[in-house]
């Protein structure tokens, strides 16, 4: 059995959208079609957006299952 030694592991950066603030590792947001950042801090999973307490505040109002960050800059 052959051991792989040096192998690079890229790991790629996620994006964050600055309209709708869903992450994601396009430039541009596939829910809003607007530009991303790499800036952002915090993450919120929803899972089930009618049934989720978070989702539903003012502050946040999320419709859409996902990955979304608190703050982006």
């Amino acid at each position: 059995m052959k051991r792989v030694r040096n192998r690079r592991v890229i790991i790629k950066r996620p994006f964050a959208c600055l309209n709708c603030k869903k992450i994601t590792f396009e430039t541009e947001c596939p829910e809003c079609k607007s530009p991303t950042s790499e800036e952002w801090k915090g993450m919120i999973i929803i899972l089930n957006p009618e049934k989720s307490t978070v989702a539903k505040l003012e502050e946040v109002g999320l419709k859409h299952y996902g990955k979304y960050a608190i703050v982006v800059k």
